[in-house]
C-alpha cells in the first residue's frame, strides 16, 4: 500500500519538473530570440558603418587624385618655364655671337641629362 501513494506523488513531482523544464526552456528561447535580435542590430550597424567607411575613402581618393593632378600639372608648368629660358639663353647667346657660352650651355645640359640618367638607371638596378 505504500508504493501506491508514493506514485501520485512522483506523478506530481514529474509534473512538476515537466513544468520549470519546459518554463527553462521558454526562458531559453526568449533569450534566443533577443541574441538574435541583438545580431541582427549588429550586422546592420557594421553594414552602415561599412557604407560611411566606403563613402569616406571614396572621397579620400577623389582628393588624391585631384592632388596627383595639380601637382603633376605644376611640375610640367615648371619643366615647360625651365626649357624656355633655357631655349630663349640659347638662341639670345647665338644671336649675340656668344658662341662658347651657348656651347658651355649645351654641354651643361648633355651632362646633367647624362648624369641624371645614369643615377635614374643606378637606381633601378639597385631596386630589383
Amino acid at each position: 500500500m505504500s508504493d501506491k501513494t508514493n506514485l501520485p506523488n512522483k506523478k506530481n513531482h514529474n509534473d512538476e519538473l515537466v513544468k520549470i523544464f519546459l518554463n527553462n526552456q521558454s526562458k531559453e528561447l526568449e533569450h534566443k530570440a533577443q541574441e538574435i535580435s541583438l545580431m541582427a542590430q549588429k550586422d546592420s550597424n557594421n553594414f552602415e558603418f561599412s557604407k560611411l567607411a566606403l563613402d569616406r575613402q571614396n572621397e579620400d581618393l577623389e582628393k588624391q587624385r585631384l592632388h596627383n593632378y595639380k601637382s603633376k600639372k605644376a611640375r610640367y608648368f615648371f619643366a615647360t618655364v625651365v626649357i624656355l629660358l633655357v631655349c630663349a639663353l640659347l638662341i639670345y647667346s647665338l644671336a649675340t655671337n656668344k658662341d662658347d657660352f651657348a656651347f658651355e650651355i649645351l654641354k651643361t645640359i648633355v651632362l646633367l641629362g647624362a648624369g641624371g640618367g645614369a643615377g635614374y638607371g643606378f637606381r633601378a638596378y639597385q631596386n630589383k
